[in-house]
């Protein structure tokens, strides 16, 4: 990937530290859609317009809305437009962000001199959620952070504006309808299929779940059945702890027991927001085969699906062992908290007999993670960014403190902001840790007064090392005399391959530093009777009075 990459990715990464305020007459105009008549929960397409004459390299960009009535449920939802649909062999970076309500985000990277965004027309659709109790009109706008045209590696402001749209709300009727339909539907089905197919498959079925369960599990697992009769097949698939994203997961579904068939036809459901299947290859049972038995697969055709068809002339004959039918390699291209979900949906699993046009039903249970799940893939831990603190603090006085990262991760991008109150500490110097190596990797503490900017963009090999990112040397005020915090502020930690079009966040927890100042010892406590020194100690009986007289001079 050429050196110019790099360059532009860190550029945008630091953005905060270029900021130009924008021009209200600018020659550019974005236009917000305004669409009208829209249905309380209903969904609706608002288009970003661009109108003007400019090439852009840099676009950042929030949508804002009120999350109160508008959402926007996922981040497909933003769809590329025209002008971004021409990029050149998809060699841009782009980035969208819907994890904030009320505010979503489109970035956008040209990483060449001479291919970036430019040209009048639609710059993408995004799709809200409009709430049932939503009965007002509602403004969607556009916040513009960065618009820059970057042929070199300074960044230049292109001047623009902002027209916002609305989303204008359908009149309801006061009344109700006053009767309701008359009739009903003419036709339904009456009668299940009489007979069984009378030929094999040739090929997977064309219809399956859309998407695989995305919620995570509400009840303990449920265990696989502890004792499967001699004829009972079991079918079963791994599961994997630790995915981080951009990480290629391979799954091996098996059949287990004694069988004997010739027809499978099954379809392997996952959630497409989150994984992304690259690859099936036959498994040790049926490489065995060789030719004897066909294997149809197809996981491009319907996102979400692996379709899987077996057919043989011969029977399969298997004795009791574990039989790798397929192994699935997934990648994780997105975001996940929970374990995602992988199942299963068995059509046919039959042997047919020679001379025979029906096949008999192969017995099988399927070996359920949780009900309806064959298999998972758990994320890994978070990874922890630290700031150091330090205690007892004197006014006007260095310390050094780290800025560390710990857990197992592989990250090609990395924005981090480290802001603390100028009040109380000034930054005397910083110093880069070893874990970068000879990555792109630009720290400014100088330019915006009360924040550290660090940006790291590795544009082959990413970075997985634990340690110091940076050493920090502080200076506290002449008046320090109050705790003060340096805040950990994480814009972007992500996985991002060549070739890939959209970086896959990476789970983090960040924790910040706490800086507190020198409190002299207090002198030790010497009792009661040092308190009163030579005094006496009168004690009245009747009253229960204790009486203190302090010594004359």
């Amino acid at each position: 990937m050429k050196k110019f990459l790099a360059l532009l990715i860190s550029a945008i990464m630091v953005i905060g530290i270029l900021a130009v305020p924008v021009s209200a007459d600018g020659e550019v105009t974005f236009t917000v859609e305004t669409v009208e008549n829209v249905e309380p929960g209903s969904d609706v397409n608002v288009s970003i317009k661009i109108n003007g004459d400019y090439q852009c390299h840099i676009l950042v960009i929030y949508f804002t809305y009120d999350s109160a009535n508008l959402s926007i449920e996922k981040r497909s939802d933003i769809v590329n437009g025209e002008l971004m649909a021409n990029a050149a062999d998809y060699e841009w970076m782009v980035t969208k962000d819907n994890s904030t309500p009320g505010r979503a985000k489109l970035g956008i990277t040209c990483p060449y001199a001479d291919d970036c965004l430019t040209g009048s027309g639609t710059l993408c659709t995004i799709k809200f959620h409009v709430s049932e109790d939503c009965t007002t009109d509602q403004t969607v706008n556009l916040e513009i952070d960065s618009f820059q045209y970057m042929p070199v590696s300074t960044p230049t402001t292109i001047p623009s504006k902002v027209v916002p749209g609305m989303i204008k709300m359908k009149a309801q009727a006061t009344t109700a309808p006053t009767t309701a339909p008359t009739t009903a539907p003419t036709t339904a089905p009456t009668t299940a299929p009489t007979t069984a197919p009378t030929t094999a498959p040739t090929t997977a079925p064309t219809t399956a779940p859309t998407t695989a369960p995305t919620e995570a599990p509400t009840e303990a697992p449920t265990a696989a059945p502890t004792e499967v009769p001699a004829d009972t097949v079991v079918i079963k698939m791994d599961s994997y702890e630790g995915a981080q994203p951009g990480q290629e997961v391979p799954l091996t579904l098996s059949f287990v027991g004694d069988f004997t068939f010739n027809i499978f036809n099954g379809i392997i459901t996952y959630d497409k927001e989150v994984l992304q299947v690259v690859n099936v290859e036959k498994g040790s049972m049926l490489t065995e085969l060789g030719e004897a038995a066909t294997l149809s697969i197809d996981y491009e055709g319907v996102p979400g699906q692996v379709k899987i068809g077996i057919i043989s002339n011969d029977p399969i004959v298997s004795e009791r062992h574990d039989g790798s039918v397929v192994v699935i390699t997934f990648k994780v291209i997105g975001e996940f908290d929970e374990p995602t979900k992988i199942g299963i949906k068995v059509n046919e699993f039959e042997l047919l007999e020679e001379n025979e046009t029906v096949g008999n039903p192969v017995q099988y249970v399927v070996e359920e993670v949780e009900p309806d799940v064959i298999a998972t893939i758990s994320p890994a831990e978070p990874v922890i960014f630290t700031m150091g603190g330090k205690e007892q603090v004197k006014p006007d006085t260095e310390f050094t403190v780290d800025f560390t990262i710990k857990g197992a991760y592989e990250a090609h991008l990395l924005n981090v902001y480290l802001n603390y109150d100028t009040s109380a500490l000034t930054v005397v110097s910083v110093t880069n840790g070893s874990i970068f190596g000879d990555n792109n990797v630009i720290v400014d503490y100088e330019t915006v007064p009360g924040s550290i900017r660090i940006a790291l963009v590795c544009a082959d090999d990413p970075v997985s090392a634990e340690g110091v990112i940076i050493s920090v040397t502080f200076r506290t005020s002449a008046d320090f005399s109050a705790d003060t915090e340096i805040e950990v502020q994480v814009n972007q930690f992500a996985y991002m391959a060549v070739g890939d079009t959209e970086p896959a966040n990476i789970r983090y927890e960040a924790v910040n530093g706490i800086v507190t100042p020198y409190v002299a010892p207090q002198p030790p406590h010497e009792g009661l009777a040092s308190a009163v020194g030579l005094g006496i100690i009168a004690i009245a009986t009747g009253a229960g009075v204790v009486i203190f007289r302090r010594k004359e001079d």
